[in-house]
């Protein structure tokens, strides 16, 4: 028995694609009455700049895109997927999100009917 293993001379470094959402300023008229937030936003901006200062020599390109309180809508997050779409298999995606949670007893069937056009639906 044999083995062959090829080792090219330069690897190739993959690519980083971030995405980060953050959302401090909610409806209130589509939210439920969800409360403004205060650290969402800046959470999204600076894991975003972490990850770009921790990329640098690891990764080949880093992408990115940021949406932050009014950015956040049914098209922008649709659109993300032709963004994710460049990524290749041996590149690495991250997702944050930031925002209000859910407790468990709440379902989320009403939350979304909350929101009316601002999430893809189910």
């Amino acid at each position: 028995s044999f083995s062959i293993v090829y080792e090219p001379q330069t690897k190739k470094k993959p690519s980083l694609f971030l995405v980060a959402i953050g959302i401090d300023q909610y409806d209130l008229t589509k939210s439920g009455g969800l409360d403004a937030l205060t650290y969402a936003v800046k959470d999204a901006k600076e894991i975003t700049q972490l990850l770009e200062e921790s990329a640098k020599g690891n990764y080949l390109t880093v992408q990115k895109r940021i949406l932050t309180n009014g950015e956040v809508t049914r098209d922008a997050v649709i659109a993300l997927k032709d963004f994710l779409n460049q990524s290749s298999v041996d590149g690495t995606v991250v997702l944050f999100l930031s925002g209000h949670g859910i407790r468990k007893e709440t379902k989320v069937g009403k939350l979304i009917e909350s929101y009316g056009k601002l999430v893809p639906p189910q």
